[in-house]
């Protein structure tokens, strides 16, 4: 079993209780879960009541936000949702009018606290690489359909990595296509890790799930044999079902590393989403290479990458961080020893972190993780 997200909670096991049913709990079994899901458990109401819902929420900086919501009615007592990435979340089961403007709180979790993607990179197989060689196949999602020239997926994460990554997407691929070209588009360059991100067009196309993760199954299967590392980077599918279980059920088999719901809140939100074409535009696929970044950079033991540009009259300082991690920004203008170093210290957040600096003539950068 991997770690993924570790979910820490303040009990073993929260029961919610509710007038109308006889519990509600999340599936803790110990104090740390080694997931990136949580699943919400209880007893179905005795009629077919379409209004109540169990809802997870995010706590943002001043108040807490629904990210997800999901009717009791047509899950027989239990449902899995997706953490999108880390934070302090929790369950609500809720009463709602049909039209969505009232609602009455039933029953609602402890906090739970959500930690980064892969904190524990020796539970991928094949870890640690002999090289930092990406290959990154998939479909129009890694192709960068919707992108402008150098601002795919692949080149966006590129960039945060300092690594070169080759982009073996293709538009339109099934994962039957993907497989059929993985020897020349992938296994040829040698990676020490392939991530791959495909599902959507077998689904679109009508392709049976079992079909889709055999393909995927042996995609993983063919790179770990020639000593890489394999990321899948999950994707769901819309309504009351997803790829979620299988996805898991593939990565636990496998040895994979696993990145879920690379798509939450960019499909059809206007700031991360192209809709001519009804895929991500450039903020969009950045959004995901930031989520993918964390995880890539632990497996290839990798430091972080120091970006400098300039925005408006501001020097900006930027780079990819690990959550948890300490970071040591110094700088100085003088390195006539002995160097007199002036420090910063930032706790990582597992995305891009910036610094916002005014332009000076000589400025001299180090930056320290621990």
């Amino acid at each position: 079993m991997k770690a993924l997200i570790a979910i820490t909670a303040m009990f073993s096991v929260l029961v919610l209780h509710a007038a109308e049913a006889a519990f509600v709990t999340f599936s803790a079994t110990k104090p740390v879960i080694e997931r990136e899901t949580i699943t919400a458990l209880w007893a179905p109401a005795a009629n077919f009541d379409i209004t109540k819902w169990i809802e997870l929420e995010w706590r943002g900086s001043n108040e807490w936000l629904t990210i997800e919501r999901k009717v009791t009615a047509v899950r027989n007592g239990g449902t899995t949702f997706t953490v999108p990435e880390p934070g302090a979340y929790r369950l609500r089961y809720v009463d709602r009018s049909l039209a969505g403007t009232f609602q009455s709180e039933l029953a609602v979790s402890g906090v739970l606290s959500v930690l980064e993607v892969i904190p524990d990179p020796r539970r991928v197989k094949n870890f640690p690489p002999k090289d930092v060689a990406i290959v990154f196949t998939g479909d129009s999602l890694v192709a960068g359909k919707g992108a402008s020239s150098g601002n795919s997926l692949p080149a966006q994460l590129e960039r945060l990595l300092g690594i070169r990554i080759v982009n073996a997407g293709r538009s339109g691929d099934t994962t039957a296509q993907i497989l059929a070209r993985l020897d020349a588009d992938v296994l040829a360059h040698k990676p020490a890790l392939v991530l791959i991100l495909a599902g959507w067009n077998d689904y679109r196309t009508g392709v049976p799930s079992d079909a889709t993760f055999r393909n995927l199954r042996e995609m993983t299967r063919r790179a770990q044999e020639r000593g890489a590392m394999v990321v899948i980077v999950g994707v769901r599918k819309p309504f009351f079902d997803d790829f979620e279980h299988e996805f898991r059920a593939l990565t636990d088999e496998t040895g994979a590393g696993y990145v879920p719901n690379v798509l939450w809140d960019i499909q059809d939100n206007l700031r991360f989403w192209n809709l001519g074409v009804a895929h991500p535009n450039d903020a969009g696929y950045a959004h995901m290479a930031e989520r993918i970044a964390p995880g890539v950079r632990k497996l290839l033991v990798a430091p972080p990458v120091l970006h400098v540009g300039k925005e408006a009259n501001h020097v900006v300082i930027s780079w990819q961080s690990l959550f948890g991690k300490t970071y040591r920004l110094r700088e100085t203008e003088n390195l006539v020893v002995p160097i007199q170093w002036r420090e910063s210290v930032f706790i990582g957040s597992g995305r891009v972190m910036e610094v916002s600096k005014m332009p000076a003539m000589n400025r001299f950068l180090t930056l320290a993780e621990e």
